[in-house]
């Protein structure tokens, strides 16, 4: 799928956002001379609305991905960078001494932080 639609799953909501305003406007085109003949009322305003809320809806999708992106990203360089630090720290320990959980989430949440703070 990432071979058909490389702009999607590229990690750049730039690009997103101009595929979608591409589709957006062929799909606008295609309606927009069906809206003009239709005569004004309730029903043409309705249409109306719900294109616009459409157009709402498909920005905060993006939005969404792109924060949804974002907390992937950090969390996965953080989950990384704690195990690094954690296997270099216990290489050489006896068996059966193990970290304690709340150190190592504790330390996890710092270097997100990090991350999130300088993403």
């Amino acid at each position: 799928m990432k071979t058909e639609f490389p702009n999607m799953f590229s990690g750049n909501f730039e690009k997103m956002k101009d595929l979608y305003s591409q589709v957006n406007n062929v799909f606008g085109k295609t309606f927009e001379p069906v809206l003009k003949l239709a005569n004004p009322s309730k029903e043409k305003e309705n249409v109306e609305a719900a294109i616009g809320l459409m157009d709402k809806i498909a920005e905060y999708t993006i939005k969404q991905n792109e924060l949804q992106y974002s907390l992937y990203s950090t969390t996965q360089k953080s989950l990384e960078a704690v195990a690094k630090e954690y296997a270099e720290k216990f290489k050489d320990v006896k068996p059966g001494v193990i970290p304690n959980p709340q150190d190592v989430y504790n330390d996890f949440v710092k270097v997100s932080e990090m991350f999130l703070l300088n993403y």
